[in-house]
Protein backbone atom coordinates (compact mmCIF):
# COMPACT_ATOMS: atom_id res chain seq x y z
CA UNK A 1 0.00 0.00 0.00
CA UNK A 2 1.45 3.34 -1.06
CA UNK A 3 0.67 6.36 1.07
CA UNK A 4 1.18 9.81 -0.43
CA UNK A 5 2.94 12.15 1.99
CA UNK A 6 1.48 15.64 2.00
CA UNK A 7 3.64 18.30 0.32
CA UNK A 8 4.13 21.85 1.61
CA UNK A 9 1.01 23.80 0.95
CA UNK A 10 1.55 26.76 -1.38
CA UNK A 11 -0.72 29.74 -1.14
CA UNK A 12 -1.89 31.20 -4.44
CA UNK A 13 -0.60 34.63 -5.52
CA UNK A 14 -4.01 36.22 -4.96
CA UNK A 15 -3.77 35.27 -1.27
CA UNK A 16 -0.58 37.31 -0.81
CA UNK A 17 -2.03 40.24 -2.74
CA UNK A 18 -5.09 40.27 -0.47
CA UNK A 19 -2.93 39.92 2.66
CA UNK A 20 -0.74 42.89 1.69
CA UNK A 21 -3.83 44.92 0.76
CA UNK A 22 -5.38 44.29 4.18
CA UNK A 23 -2.07 45.18 5.86
CA UNK A 24 -1.78 48.54 4.09
CA UNK A 25 -5.44 49.36 4.73
CA UNK A 26 -4.96 48.72 8.46
CA UNK A 27 -1.74 50.78 8.38
CA UNK A 28 -3.58 53.65 6.70
CA UNK A 29 -6.42 53.48 9.22
CA UNK A 30 -3.92 53.52 12.11
CA UNK A 31 -2.19 56.55 10.65
CA UNK A 32 -5.53 58.34 10.18
CA UNK A 33 -6.51 57.60 13.78
CA UNK A 34 -3.12 58.93 14.91
CA UNK A 35 -3.57 62.18 12.99
CA UNK A 36 -7.16 62.62 14.19
CA UNK A 37 -6.36 61.95 17.84
CA UNK A 38 -3.41 64.34 17.77
CA UNK A 39 -5.54 67.05 16.22
CA UNK A 40 -8.23 66.40 18.83
CA UNK A 41 -5.68 66.46 21.64
CA UNK A 42 -4.45 69.80 20.39
CA UNK A 43 -7.95 71.28 20.18
CA UNK A 44 -7.81 72.45 23.80
CA UNK A 45 -5.02 74.82 22.73
CA UNK A 46 -6.89 76.23 19.74
CA UNK A 47 -7.38 79.61 21.40
CA UNK A 48 -3.77 79.83 22.59
CA UNK A 49 -2.63 81.89 19.61
CA UNK A 50 -5.27 84.58 20.04
CA UNK A 51 -5.17 84.82 23.85
CA UNK A 52 -1.51 84.26 24.73
CA UNK A 53 0.79 87.19 25.45
CA UNK A 54 4.45 87.52 24.53
CA UNK A 55 6.72 87.71 27.55
CA UNK A 56 9.76 88.38 25.38
CA UNK A 57 12.01 86.18 23.29
CA UNK A 58 10.60 82.66 22.92
CA UNK A 59 8.37 82.88 26.02
CA UNK A 60 4.59 83.36 26.15
CA UNK A 61 2.09 83.72 28.97
CA UNK A 62 -1.37 82.15 28.95
CA UNK A 63 -3.75 81.90 31.94
CA UNK A 64 -0.87 82.76 34.32
CA UNK A 65 1.19 79.86 32.93
CA UNK A 66 4.42 80.13 30.92
CA UNK A 67 5.08 78.42 27.59
CA UNK A 68 8.23 78.35 25.46
CA UNK A 69 8.08 78.27 21.68
CA UNK A 70 10.43 75.82 19.98
CA UNK A 71 10.66 77.08 16.37
CA UNK A 72 8.79 74.81 13.99
CA UNK A 73 7.26 72.69 16.75
CA UNK A 74 4.94 74.88 18.77
CA UNK A 75 4.53 75.74 22.44
CA UNK A 76 5.55 73.77 25.51
CA UNK A 77 4.36 74.28 29.07
CA UNK A 78 6.89 75.02 31.82
CA UNK A 79 5.22 73.29 34.78
CA UNK A 80 5.06 75.29 37.98
CA UNK A 81 6.39 78.49 36.40
CA UNK A 82 4.30 81.62 36.96
CA UNK A 83 4.14 84.38 34.33
CA UNK A 84 4.19 87.17 36.94
CA UNK A 85 7.51 88.97 37.51
CA UNK A 86 8.90 87.25 34.44
CA UNK A 87 12.18 88.57 33.00
CA UNK A 88 13.75 87.53 29.70
CA UNK A 89 17.50 87.93 29.19
CA UNK A 90 17.67 87.44 25.43
CA UNK A 91 15.87 88.42 22.23
CA UNK A 92 13.92 86.09 19.96
CA UNK A 93 17.03 85.45 17.87
CA UNK A 94 19.24 84.34 20.77
CA UNK A 95 19.12 81.50 23.26
CA UNK A 96 16.09 81.60 25.61
CA UNK A 97 17.32 82.58 29.06
CA UNK A 98 14.78 83.91 31.56
CA UNK A 99 13.77 83.94 35.21
CA UNK A 100 10.89 84.67 37.57
CA UNK A 101 10.84 84.80 41.40
CA UNK A 102 11.26 81.05 41.79
CA UNK A 103 13.23 79.73 38.79
CA UNK A 104 15.97 80.38 36.23
CA UNK A 105 15.11 79.01 32.80
CA UNK A 106 16.80 77.78 29.63
CA UNK A 107 14.04 77.13 27.13
CA UNK A 108 12.13 74.11 28.40
CA UNK A 109 14.60 73.51 31.25
CA UNK A 110 14.54 74.83 34.81
CA UNK A 111 18.20 75.32 35.72
CA UNK A 112 18.64 73.47 38.99
CA UNK A 113 20.99 75.10 41.51
CA UNK A 114 20.67 78.68 40.24
CA UNK A 115 18.62 81.09 42.31
CA UNK A 116 17.02 84.04 40.46
CA UNK A 117 18.21 86.65 42.97
CA UNK A 118 21.82 85.42 42.71
CA UNK A 119 22.33 85.79 38.96
CA UNK A 120 25.37 87.98 38.28
CA UNK A 121 25.97 87.43 34.57
CA UNK A 122 23.82 86.53 31.57
CA UNK A 123 24.87 87.01 27.94
CA UNK A 124 24.76 85.17 24.61
CA UNK A 125 23.48 81.89 26.11
CA UNK A 126 25.73 81.93 29.19
CA UNK A 127 24.30 82.49 32.67
CA UNK A 128 26.11 82.51 36.02
CA UNK A 129 25.67 83.23 39.72
CA UNK A 130 29.38 83.75 40.30
CA UNK A 131 29.89 80.17 41.43
CA UNK A 132 28.23 78.11 38.70
CA UNK A 133 27.89 78.81 34.99
CA UNK A 134 25.62 77.19 32.41
CA UNK A 135 25.33 77.38 28.65
CA UNK A 136 21.94 77.36 26.92
CA UNK A 137 21.99 76.54 23.19
CA UNK A 138 19.65 77.49 20.39
CA UNK A 139 17.16 74.80 19.29
CA UNK A 140 18.92 71.74 17.92
CA UNK A 141 18.33 68.01 17.42
CA UNK A 142 17.12 66.41 20.62
CA UNK A 143 19.13 63.23 21.42
CA UNK A 144 16.34 62.00 23.70
CA UNK A 145 13.68 62.06 20.96
CA UNK A 146 12.30 58.87 19.39
CA UNK A 147 9.68 58.67 16.67
CA UNK A 148 7.25 56.73 18.82
CA UNK A 149 6.98 59.72 21.17
CA UNK A 150 4.63 61.23 18.58
CA UNK A 151 2.20 58.34 19.15
CA UNK A 152 2.32 57.66 22.87
CA UNK A 153 2.59 61.23 24.18
CA UNK A 154 -0.27 63.70 24.41
CA UNK A 155 0.18 66.55 21.93
CA UNK A 156 -1.66 69.17 23.99
CA UNK A 157 0.24 72.37 24.80
CA UNK A 158 -0.33 71.73 28.50
CA UNK A 159 1.62 68.49 28.38
CA UNK A 160 5.27 69.38 29.18
CA UNK A 161 6.36 65.94 27.92
CA UNK A 162 4.94 66.32 24.41
CA UNK A 163 7.36 65.08 21.76
CA UNK A 164 10.32 67.35 21.01
CA UNK A 165 12.32 66.53 17.91
CA UNK A 166 14.37 69.64 18.59
CA UNK A 167 15.03 71.33 21.89
CA UNK A 168 17.22 73.87 23.65
CA UNK A 169 20.21 72.11 25.20
CA UNK A 170 21.51 73.00 28.69
CA UNK A 171 25.04 72.19 29.87
CA UNK A 172 27.21 73.06 32.87
CA UNK A 173 30.39 75.01 32.08
CA UNK A 174 33.27 73.55 34.04
CA UNK A 175 36.59 75.04 35.24
CA UNK A 176 35.46 78.68 35.09
CA UNK A 177 37.57 81.34 36.80
CA UNK A 178 35.21 84.02 38.08
CA UNK A 179 35.59 87.77 38.14
CA UNK A 180 36.12 88.59 34.45
CA UNK A 181 33.44 86.87 32.35
CA UNK A 182 32.90 88.19 28.82
CA UNK A 183 31.10 86.78 25.79
CA UNK A 184 32.41 87.12 22.25
CA UNK A 185 30.64 86.67 18.94
CA UNK A 186 28.47 83.58 18.79
CA UNK A 187 28.79 81.09 21.69
CA UNK A 188 32.26 82.17 22.91
CA UNK A 189 33.04 82.98 26.56
CA UNK A 190 36.31 84.08 28.17
CA UNK A 191 37.05 84.34 31.88
CA UNK A 192 40.42 86.11 31.68
CA UNK A 193 42.31 82.82 31.67
CA UNK A 194 40.35 80.31 29.58
CA UNK A 195 38.28 80.38 26.40
CA UNK A 196 35.06 78.39 25.96
CA UNK A 197 32.86 77.60 22.96
CA UNK A 198 29.25 76.45 23.40
CA UNK A 199 30.02 75.75 27.05
CA UNK A 200 33.11 73.61 26.41
CA UNK A 201 36.64 74.75 27.21
CA UNK A 202 38.92 75.05 24.16
CA UNK A 203 42.11 73.15 25.12
CA UNK A 204 45.17 75.34 25.74
CA UNK A 205 43.38 78.47 24.51
CA UNK A 206 44.58 81.68 26.16
CA UNK A 207 41.58 83.58 27.46
CA UNK A 208 43.54 86.69 28.44
CA UNK A 209 44.32 87.90 24.91
CA UNK A 210 41.03 87.34 23.09
CA UNK A 211 40.38 89.57 20.08
CA UNK A 212 37.65 89.82 17.45
CA UNK A 213 38.11 88.81 13.82
CA UNK A 214 36.83 91.22 11.18
CA UNK A 215 35.52 90.85 7.65
CA UNK A 216 38.34 91.92 5.35
CA UNK A 217 36.43 92.34 2.09
CA UNK A 218 33.01 92.35 0.48
CA UNK A 219 29.93 94.24 1.57
CA UNK A 220 30.55 93.26 5.23
CA UNK A 221 34.10 94.64 5.29
CA UNK A 222 35.01 96.13 8.65
CA UNK A 223 32.33 94.31 10.65
CA UNK A 224 33.05 91.79 13.39
CA UNK A 225 32.65 88.14 12.41
CA UNK A 226 30.56 86.12 14.89
CA UNK A 227 31.98 82.65 14.31
CA UNK A 228 35.71 83.40 13.94
CA UNK A 229 37.63 84.50 17.03
CA UNK A 230 41.33 84.89 17.82
CA UNK A 231 43.78 85.34 20.65
CA UNK A 232 47.47 86.19 20.57
CA UNK A 233 48.39 82.72 19.31
CA UNK A 234 45.55 81.08 17.36
CA UNK A 235 42.46 81.71 15.25
CA UNK A 236 39.31 79.69 15.96
CA UNK A 237 36.16 78.87 14.04
CA UNK A 238 33.27 77.67 16.19
CA UNK A 239 35.79 76.48 18.74
CA UNK A 240 38.05 74.68 16.25
CA UNK A 241 41.65 75.83 15.81
CA UNK A 242 42.76 76.92 12.33
CA UNK A 243 46.16 75.35 11.60
CA UNK A 244 48.98 77.86 10.97
CA UNK A 245 46.65 80.88 10.91
CA UNK A 246 48.23 84.11 12.19
CA UNK A 247 45.80 86.23 14.27
CA UNK A 248 47.40 89.52 13.17
CA UNK A 249 47.13 88.87 9.44
CA UNK A 250 43.90 86.88 9.38
CA UNK A 251 40.52 88.18 8.16
CA UNK A 252 37.18 86.62 7.26
CA UNK A 253 34.90 87.00 4.27
CA UNK A 254 31.63 85.70 2.88
CA UNK A 255 30.39 85.96 -0.70
CA UNK A 256 28.27 88.97 -1.55
CA UNK A 257 24.61 88.07 -1.90
CA UNK A 258 25.03 84.95 0.24
CA UNK A 259 21.83 83.74 1.92
CA UNK A 260 23.50 80.97 3.88
CA UNK A 261 26.27 80.75 6.44
CA UNK A 262 29.23 80.55 4.06
CA UNK A 263 32.42 81.48 5.91
CA UNK A 264 35.93 81.81 4.51
CA UNK A 265 39.16 83.04 6.07
CA UNK A 266 42.36 84.38 4.56
CA UNK A 267 45.79 84.77 6.14
CA UNK A 268 47.78 87.32 4.15
CA UNK A 269 51.07 86.38 5.84
CA UNK A 270 51.09 82.83 4.50
CA UNK A 271 48.62 83.61 1.66
CA UNK A 272 46.36 80.73 2.62
CA UNK A 273 42.60 80.42 2.38
CA UNK A 274 40.32 78.51 4.72
CA UNK A 275 36.77 77.29 4.48
CA UNK A 276 35.52 77.60 8.05
CA UNK A 277 38.39 75.90 9.92
CA UNK A 278 39.70 73.79 7.01
CA UNK A 279 42.73 75.13 5.08
CA UNK A 280 42.97 74.75 1.34
CA UNK A 281 45.26 71.76 0.67
CA UNK A 282 48.60 72.45 -1.01
CA UNK A 283 47.75 70.16 -3.94
CA UNK A 284 44.38 69.37 -5.53
CA UNK A 285 44.18 66.84 -8.38
CA UNK A 286 47.93 67.20 -8.87
CA UNK A 287 47.70 71.00 -9.17
CA UNK A 288 49.53 73.19 -6.65
CA UNK A 289 47.42 75.80 -4.91
CA UNK A 290 50.19 78.16 -3.79
CA UNK A 291 49.61 81.80 -4.67
CA UNK A 292 45.84 81.54 -4.96
CA UNK A 293 43.78 84.69 -5.37
CA UNK A 294 40.08 85.09 -4.75
CA UNK A 295 38.54 85.51 -8.20
CA UNK A 296 34.75 85.34 -7.70
CA UNK A 297 32.75 85.66 -4.47
CA UNK A 298 29.29 86.86 -5.46
CA UNK A 299 26.27 84.58 -5.17
CA UNK A 300 24.23 86.96 -7.33
CA UNK A 301 26.54 85.94 -10.18
CA UNK A 302 27.96 82.54 -9.25
CA UNK A 303 26.90 79.40 -7.41
CA UNK A 304 30.45 78.89 -6.11
CA UNK A 305 33.40 80.94 -4.95
CA UNK A 306 36.30 80.64 -7.39
CA UNK A 307 40.01 80.90 -6.53
CA UNK A 308 42.66 81.21 -9.22
CA UNK A 309 46.40 80.88 -9.77
CA UNK A 310 48.62 79.97 -12.73
CA UNK A 311 47.79 76.28 -12.25
CA UNK A 312 44.03 76.64 -12.58
CA UNK A 313 40.76 77.51 -10.89
CA UNK A 314 39.67 75.90 -7.59
CA UNK A 315 36.53 75.91 -5.46
CA UNK A 316 34.89 74.53 -2.33
CA UNK A 317 32.26 71.90 -3.13
CA UNK A 318 29.71 72.52 -0.39
CA UNK A 319 27.88 69.29 -1.14
CA UNK A 320 30.93 67.05 -1.35
CA UNK A 321 32.52 68.92 1.59
CA UNK A 322 35.92 69.19 -0.10
CA UNK A 323 38.10 71.43 -2.24
CA UNK A 324 38.04 70.73 -5.95
CA UNK A 325 39.84 71.62 -9.17
CA UNK A 326 37.46 73.30 -11.63
CA UNK A 327 39.68 73.68 -14.69
CA UNK A 328 42.68 75.50 -16.16
CA UNK A 329 43.29 79.21 -15.82
CA UNK A 330 41.13 80.63 -18.66
CA UNK A 331 43.47 83.60 -19.17
CA UNK A 332 46.69 81.66 -19.45
CA UNK A 333 49.58 84.10 -19.27
CA UNK A 334 47.57 86.97 -20.79
CA UNK A 335 46.72 90.04 -18.73
CA UNK A 336 43.01 90.51 -18.16
CA UNK A 337 40.69 93.19 -16.88
CA UNK A 338 36.95 93.46 -16.27
CA UNK A 339 34.98 94.68 -19.25
CA UNK A 340 33.15 96.99 -16.84
CA UNK A 341 32.72 96.27 -13.12
CA UNK A 342 29.57 98.37 -12.94
CA UNK A 343 27.98 97.84 -16.35
CA UNK A 344 29.07 94.28 -17.16
CA UNK A 345 30.04 92.41 -13.96
CA UNK A 346 31.27 88.87 -14.51
CA UNK A 347 32.91 89.59 -17.88
CA UNK A 348 36.67 89.83 -18.39
CA UNK A 349 38.71 90.43 -21.55
CA UNK A 350 42.31 90.11 -22.69
CA UNK A 351 44.10 91.13 -25.84
CA UNK A 352 42.89 87.85 -27.37
CA UNK A 353 39.72 86.51 -25.77
CA UNK A 354 36.73 87.25 -23.52
CA UNK A 355 35.80 85.22 -20.44
CA UNK A 356 32.20 85.10 -19.17
CA UNK A 357 30.96 83.92 -15.76
CA UNK A 358 27.89 81.67 -16.07
CA UNK A 359 25.79 79.87 -13.44
CA UNK A 360 22.94 77.44 -13.82
CA UNK A 361 20.97 74.77 -11.96
CA UNK A 362 19.96 71.31 -13.17
CA UNK A 363 16.55 70.01 -12.09
CA UNK A 364 15.35 66.40 -12.12
CA UNK A 365 12.84 65.45 -14.80
CA UNK A 366 10.75 63.12 -12.62
CA UNK A 367 11.34 64.31 -9.08
CA UNK A 368 11.64 67.99 -10.08
CA UNK A 369 14.23 68.24 -7.33
CA UNK A 370 17.56 70.04 -7.59
CA UNK A 371 20.19 67.78 -9.15
CA UNK A 372 23.18 70.12 -9.22
CA UNK A 373 24.37 73.70 -9.04
CA UNK A 374 27.01 74.75 -11.54
CA UNK A 375 29.40 77.62 -12.15
CA UNK A 376 31.17 77.92 -15.49
CA UNK A 377 33.79 80.18 -17.06
CA UNK A 378 33.26 80.30 -20.82
CA UNK A 379 35.84 81.67 -23.26
CA UNK A 380 34.65 83.55 -26.35
CA UNK A 381 37.69 83.19 -28.61
CA UNK A 382 39.11 86.00 -30.73
CA UNK A 383 36.96 88.69 -29.09
CA UNK A 384 39.44 91.03 -27.40
CA UNK A 385 39.04 93.95 -25.03
CA UNK A 386 39.32 96.44 -27.88
CA UNK A 387 36.44 94.76 -29.76
CA UNK A 388 33.82 95.67 -27.14
CA UNK A 389 31.65 98.76 -27.45
CA UNK A 390 28.80 99.84 -25.18
CA UNK A 391 25.69 99.95 -27.38
CA UNK A 392 22.93 101.02 -24.99
CA UNK A 393 21.92 101.41 -21.35
CA UNK A 394 18.44 100.42 -20.21
CA UNK A 395 16.80 102.11 -17.23
CA UNK A 396 13.60 101.81 -15.21
CA UNK A 397 12.54 104.52 -12.75
CA UNK A 398 16.04 105.90 -12.71
CA UNK A 399 17.70 102.53 -12.10
CA UNK A 400 19.91 100.79 -14.64
CA UNK A 401 18.50 97.33 -15.34
CA UNK A 402 21.09 96.29 -17.91
CA UNK A 403 23.41 97.20 -20.75
CA UNK A 404 23.82 96.11 -24.34
CA UNK A 405 27.27 95.55 -25.88
CA UNK A 406 28.52 95.01 -29.40
CA UNK A 407 31.51 92.94 -30.46
CA UNK A 408 32.37 91.68 -33.97
CA UNK A 409 28.84 92.07 -35.30
CA UNK A 410 27.05 90.42 -32.36
CA UNK A 411 25.03 92.10 -29.63
CA UNK A 412 25.12 90.97 -26.02
CA UNK A 413 23.10 91.84 -22.91
CA UNK A 414 24.34 92.16 -19.32
CA UNK A 415 21.86 92.37 -16.43
CA UNK A 416 22.64 94.41 -13.32
CA UNK A 417 20.55 92.12 -11.09
CA UNK A 418 21.83 88.63 -11.79
CA UNK A 419 20.40 85.46 -10.30
CA UNK A 420 17.83 87.15 -8.09
CA UNK A 421 15.74 87.70 -11.25
CA UNK A 422 16.83 84.40 -12.87
CA UNK A 423 19.51 86.04 -15.00
CA UNK A 424 22.05 83.30 -14.37
CA UNK A 425 24.56 84.33 -17.00
CA UNK A 426 26.68 87.46 -16.86
CA UNK A 427 26.36 87.93 -20.60
CA UNK A 428 23.71 86.76 -23.10
CA UNK A 429 23.82 86.70 -26.87
CA UNK A 430 20.95 88.82 -28.25
CA UNK A 431 18.91 87.59 -31.21
CA UNK A 432 17.27 90.39 -33.26
CA UNK A 433 18.70 93.31 -31.32
CA UNK A 434 16.33 96.02 -32.71
CA UNK A 435 13.24 94.04 -31.61
CA UNK A 436 14.82 93.23 -28.23
CA UNK A 437 15.71 96.87 -27.65
CA UNK A 438 12.24 98.11 -28.52
CA UNK A 439 10.46 95.58 -26.32
CA UNK A 440 12.79 96.06 -23.33
CA UNK A 441 12.29 99.83 -23.43
CA UNK A 442 8.55 99.23 -23.40
CA UNK A 443 8.57 96.56 -20.68
CA UNK A 444 11.31 98.23 -18.58
CA UNK A 445 12.10 94.84 -17.08
CA UNK A 446 13.36 91.42 -18.13
CA UNK A 447 10.33 89.16 -18.55
CA UNK A 448 10.44 85.41 -19.14
CA UNK A 449 9.00 85.98 -22.59
CA UNK A 450 11.68 88.50 -23.45
CA UNK A 451 14.39 86.19 -22.18
CA UNK A 452 13.08 83.14 -24.04
CA UNK A 453 12.62 84.96 -27.36
CA UNK A 454 15.78 87.02 -27.56
CA UNK A 455 18.48 85.93 -25.11
CA UNK A 456 20.68 82.89 -25.76
CA UNK A 457 23.38 81.28 -23.65
CA UNK A 458 26.93 82.25 -24.48
CA UNK A 459 28.17 78.78 -23.54
CA UNK A 460 26.13 77.30 -26.39
CA UNK A 461 27.68 79.56 -29.03
CA UNK A 462 29.77 77.93 -31.71
CA UNK A 463 33.45 78.00 -30.87
CA UNK A 464 32.97 78.90 -27.22
CA UNK A 465 35.14 76.86 -24.88
CA UNK A 466 33.69 76.15 -21.42
CA UNK A 467 37.05 75.66 -19.73
CA UNK A 468 36.09 75.90 -16.03
CA UNK A 469 33.26 73.96 -14.40
CA UNK A 470 32.53 73.99 -10.67
CA UNK A 471 29.73 71.60 -9.68
CA UNK A 472 27.92 70.60 -6.51
CA UNK A 473 25.64 67.57 -6.90
CA UNK A 474 22.55 66.74 -4.89
CA UNK A 475 22.77 62.97 -5.32
CA UNK A 476 19.43 62.31 -3.57
CA UNK A 477 17.64 63.52 -6.69
CA UNK A 478 19.80 61.75 -9.28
Amino acid sequence: MIIDTPKDKKFPRTFWIRLFTIFFILLGLSFSVFIFTNLWRDSNSSDFGSNSKSLGGYYYGYQQKVYVNIPGQGYYLLPGVDSSNFQVYSSQYLTPLAKNKQSVLCGTHIIQGLQPEQITYASQGYISDGHRTYFCSTARKNPDYYWWHEIVRDNDYDNPDRARRRDFMLSRVEHVTYGNLKTWGQNYLSDGQHLFYAGVMIPEADGSSVQSVYYGQGYLKGRIHDRYLANSIHVYYQGRTLPDANPVTFSAFSPDGDQWQTDYGWDTKINRYYFEAAPFPNVIDGKKTQGLKLFVANRDRANHELFINNNGVFYWDYQGKKFEYAGPNPFGTDKSQPLSEQQAPGVWATAKNTVVLISYKVWGKRSRGLVSQNTVLSVIPDVSLSDWQLADTFESDGWVIGTAWRAKGNYYFSSTSGQNINMDESLYLIADYPAFKQQLKQEKRITNELKEHYLHSVRDMQGVNNVVHAKSSYSFWN
